[in-house]
């Protein structure tokens, strides 16, 4: 029995081998009908004047060469079929099922290829998708980014905006005047200037007309007007403070408090006058005029002072 199966299986190789090599003649000839085809149709359509071009009957002849050899490869695949059928009928049932089974796994591995390939599209375009949309979040955490630095240096600017206007208002203590002469100082022009002279005394001379001039003259009053050249430029320097305190230095504290006329292009220039008397310990009081007010000097004394 042993014996049998071999011859069977020797037999079997011989058949394949016949099958294989029959099939590879077919598949020469019909490469090679191809080549010979291509060729023509090259010479054909070549502007060469050298190529012969094949005439009608060599064209026809062609043709039925083709046909000959077309009718042969079908007679091959047929008998390549058949021989196939046979070998399948020789073949034991156990390999049979075999072949079966290989079919089938063939079958469903070129199922599952195409579910891959399926899936690996659809995974480019998953990633796609993520990738734009990465693209996407990171344009919007810059714009966030450069949003945010702006915020902060609209914040750093606004606070020093803030902090350079925010001014220490200190709140003036009112209370009554003592005896004291009062020096009576005049705010015009973003200038001071003092309205009387006085001697070596201190006492009132008259008007201080190196800064005043007189507008006109009565009876029993004079009106006068400060030059808008003289008196001292009020600003916050060093200087502006050295001539106030220069100009209030015969004038002691104790003896004597100073009474401001403020017009109202000086309102912004008093703080730097009020700093100086406070600095020097005077007692003041405010005397806000209006452009066409007239103010009298009359002498007096008491009320209330800061």
């Amino acid at each position: 029995m042993a014996h049998r199966r071999g011859i069977k299986q020797d037999s079997l190789e011989l058949l394949l081998d016949t099958i294989c090599n029959t099939f590879g003649g077919v598949l020469f000839i019909a490469i090679l009908v191809v080549m010979l085809l291509a060729q023509a149709g090259s010479r054909t359509g070549s502007a060469e004047p050298d190529v012969p071009v094949p005439t009608a009957e060599e064209l026809e002849a062609r043709s039925r060469e083709l046909a000959t050899l077309s009718a042969e490869v079908v007679r091959q695949q047929q008998i390549q079929a058949s021989q196939a059928a046979l070998v399948e009928s020789l073949v034991p049932d156990a390999i049979r099922e075999l072949i079966e089974r290989r079919k089938q796994l063939l079958a469903e591995r070129a199922r599952q290829q195409q579910i891959a390939d399926a899936q690996q599209v659809q995974n480019a375009v998953l990633a796609a998708n993520v990738a734009r949309t990465q693209a996407e979040i990171d344009k919007v955490l810059s714009d966030l980014k450069a949003a945010q630095k702006q915020e902060a240096e609209a914040r750093t600017l606004l606070a020093s905006e803030e902090k350079a206007r925010v001014k220490e208002a200190r709140l003036p203590r009112v209370h009554e005047a003592r005896w004291k002469q009062e020096i009576v100082l005049v705010m015009r022009y973003g200038r001071l200037y003092l309205w009387h002279d006085y001697d070596l005394r201190l006492s009132r001379t008259g008007l201080n007309r190196r800064d005043f001039v007189v507008v006109s003259e009565g009876d029993d009053e004079l009106v006068t007007r400060p030059k808008p050249t003289a008196g001292i430029p009020l600003n916050d320097t060093p200087e502006c403070r050295a001539a106030i305190d220069k100009l209030l230095a015969r004038f002691t504290p104790a003896n004597f408090r100073l009474g401001i006329i403020v017009r109202p292009d000086s309102y912004g220039a008093f703080q730097y006058v009020r700093s100086r008397a406070i600095a020097l310990k005077y007692d003041y009081r405010i005397l806000p005029a209006s452009s066409g007010m007239q103010v009298f000097d009359r002498g007096g004394s008491g009320g209330k002072v800061q």
